[in-house]
């Protein structure tokens, strides 16, 4: 059963958030290499709400948060998707590479995935 809380957390992302699309590219594995290559095949798209924030110049370190990632907070209920590290979201036309994810839970609850994004 899903926490209360959950359903609070993606109330908040839906009333306080704008629209973005999560893009998965498609991606083929090569057991040979060990390798994951992104593929010619279709991508997958899903319309999302999130919440946009700019990082806080005390997180900026130039190595893992560089000046102009910004922080995408996307609902986890009813995503249809986990976002992971190489996938893109699309704000108002402009495309942000996710670079690292962070799930965000209410108890056992996926409420959110906390998504650092780079142009």
């Amino acid at each position: 059963m899903t926490d209360f809380r959950v359903g609070r957390a993606d109330e908040r992302i839906n009333a306080l958030g704008i629209d973005v699309t999560l893009v998965r590219r498609s991606r083929t594995f090569d057991a040979a290499t060990g390798q994951t290559s992104t593929s010619t095949g279709s991508d997958t798209s899903v319309a999302a709400k999130a919440v946009v924030a700019d990082y806080e110049a005390r997180y900026i370190d130039g190595t893992i948060v560089r000046r102009g990632d910004r922080r995408f907070i996307v609902t986890g209920l009813n995503l249809g998707v986990t976002p992971v590290a190489g996938d893109h979201i699309v704000e108002n036309s402009q495309t942000f590479n996710v670079v690292n994810v962070e799930t965000k839970y209410i108890g056992e609850n996926v409420a959110a995935y906390e998504c650092q994004m780079r142009k």
